[in-house]
């Protein structure tokens, strides 16, 4: 299940251009999970994926994505939040298209 999450995550995160996140995850529906009011305001920021990736999360995940948010990578550019995800996942820096 989180190869899948990682594989829509890359994809939606990425933007690859002829990639169909439907053959990776035939059902993208929303887990339910319960979010504490900081956490709901973060995945607030994210993609629909994102979100949906989110909820999944262990909480420790969930805090080192919101931790990560808003810090500069080795690049010296700005994390976004789903950024944050996509690492925590292990998917890194997304390659080169």
């Amino acid at each position: 299940m989180k190869m899948a999450f990682f594989v829509t995550a890359l994809v939606a995160v990425c933007g690859f251009a002829n990639a169909d996140p439907s053959a990776v995850a035939p059902t993208a529906v929303a887990p339910a999970c319960t979010l504490s009011a900081e956490e709901q305001a973060f995945a607030g920021k994210l993609s629909d994926v994102n979100k949906t990736i989110f909820c999944g999360m262990t909480e420790d995940e969930r805090s080192q994505c919101m931790q990560m948010t808003g810090k500069t990578d080795n690049l010296g550019n700005t994390i976004t939040p789903d950024q944050a995800v996509a690492r925590v996942l292990g998917a890194g820096d997304c390659p080169s298209n």
